[in-house]
């Protein structure tokens, strides 16, 4: 599902957008994508939220559910955003603010604890490491070079934003309906894992396996 995140993408040529297309200077572009940074800060405590929500609702399956509703969703503020032609200044702010709103909610309510559920705790920075700097990192290298060379051939950031970020994230939803199926299983694996730790544990403290032996 990772390349087919391509928000970085949109943030790296939101501010050109905002100039060359709804024709602000670029002191009111910062502005307003300065503005979408704090949608943003609210929207990762938002995430969390609705993840417990969720999971407390309908189990692991809970936040797969949320996930796909976020990126129907995200992809929606992305269009209204990008797609709908209007210079006032107020839809520009407002679509900024909502977009940033639906930012994070999947990344800190979804992906970030099914990743934490199921890759042991001694595993887990390094599984984080490699999806989300090496691996999603890389994915953004290729997609900025690429996407920069289609913009200049389209010549038109409107139209890249549509094909490069609005449908990614409508296929993306159907990508994630595939988590029905393997979540679950990798949810009780590791819970299985995990309680046989915390056995292993209890009987070694109990037959003071690991103690040092007195002088």
């Amino acid at each position: 599902m990772l390349p087919f995140i391509t928000s970085l993408i949109l943030l790296r040529f939101y501010t050109t957008f905002l100039v060359d297309v709804r024709g602000l200077g670029v002191p009111e572009a910062a502005l307003v994508l300065a503005v979408f940074s704090v949608g943003s800060m609210f929207s990762a405590f938002l995430g969390g939220r609705l993840g417990d929500v969720f999971a407390n609702r309908f189990g692991p399956k809970g936040r797969i559910i949320l996930m796909q509703i976020y990126l129907v969703c995200f992809s929606g503020a992305i269009f209204l955003a990008t797609q709908i032609d209007s210079n006032d200044r107020v839809y520009i702010y407002s679509s900024t603010f909502l977009l940033g709103i639906v930012f994070s909610v999947g990344f800190s309510g979804c992906v970030l604890p099914i990743v934490s559920t199921v890759v042991p705790r001694k595993l887990g920075a390094s599984a984080f490491a490699f999806l989300f700097s090496f691996y999603q990192g890389g994915i953004t290298a290729i997609l900025s070079l690429n996407i920069g060379i289609i913009a200049s051939v389209f010549g038109d950031l409107q139209i890249t934003f549509l094909w490069f970020c609005v449908l990614p994230y409508l296929i993306n939803a159907v990508i994630w309906t595939l988590f029905y199926v393997t979540y679950p299983k990798d949810f009780a694996r590791q819970e299985e894992r995990e309680r046989r730790s915390a056995e292993l544990a209890a009987t070694r403290a109990g037959t003071g396996e690991g103690e040092g032996t007195p002088a």
